[in-house]
This record gives C-alpha cells, sequence and structure tokens, in this order.
C-alpha cells in the first residue's frame, strides 16, 4: 500500500485505514497460527508490569485519578509533556512523582 499510495503519504485517513488493515492482517495471522504475534515475529512471551497512561495532566485537578490508579494496583503511570516551557513540563513531572511516590515508575511521552 505505501508504495501504490506514496504521492498521497501516509497521513490522514489514507494512514488510519492502512493501519486498521494492518491490525486485521497480524489478527487473521495470529487466529490461524494459533500463536502470539510476538511468537509469530520471532520472540517469545514475557509477562510485562501493566501501567495507567493519561494525557497532559494538572498535578491538582488530575489528583484523584492519579491516586485511583494508584489503589487499582498500578505500579506505573505514563503521563504526557509537551507544555508551552520546559519549567512547566519539569513541574509538572516532578509534582507527579512527588504524588506517586518513588516506587512507583513514572514514564513520559513528549509531544
Amino acid at each position: 500500500m505505501q508504495d501504490r499510495y506514496r504521492l498521497l503519504g501516509s497521513q490522514g485517513l489514507l494512514g488510519m485505514v492502512a493501519s486498521g488493515l494492518d491490525m486485521a492482517y497480524w489478527d487473521a495471522l495470529v487466529c490461524s497460527a494459533n500463536a502470539p504475534v510476538v511468537t509469530l515475529m520471532g520472540g517469545e512471551s514475557r509477562p510485562r508490569r501493566a501501567y495507567d497512561s493519561y494525557s497532559m495532566v494538572d498535578p491538582l485537578k488530575d489528583e484523584k485519578a492519579l491516586r485511583t490508579s494508584l489503589d487499582q494496583g498500578f505500579k506505573a503511570i505514563k503521563i504526557k509533556l509537551g507544555y508551552p516551557d520546559v519549567k512547566q513540563n519539569v513541574d509538572v513531572v516532578r509534582a507527579v512523582r512527588d504524588m506517586i511516590g518513588p516506587d512507583v515508575a513514572l514514564m513520559v511521552d513528549y509531544n
């Protein structure tokens, strides 16, 4: 599909369609092989720690939601960054880190 639609690019609607087809093809292959994707790609299945994922957070307004994640047993939290200035990004990370404590993994996506 990428070769055929190279001039249109893979952004927008075409990218979404291609992604949906890609997932459907992998799903069909997984079902027919009765094996997980990781095995079909040559890897091995290993347990992974679940994490709760958030968009950009306001530590004060979103404290209840973050604490709910911890109460549900999540040992890792992911938040998005990309505030207008570096200081605000750092302040949010510090506030969330203080809130969740040192024993919970904190991950960020920087947009």
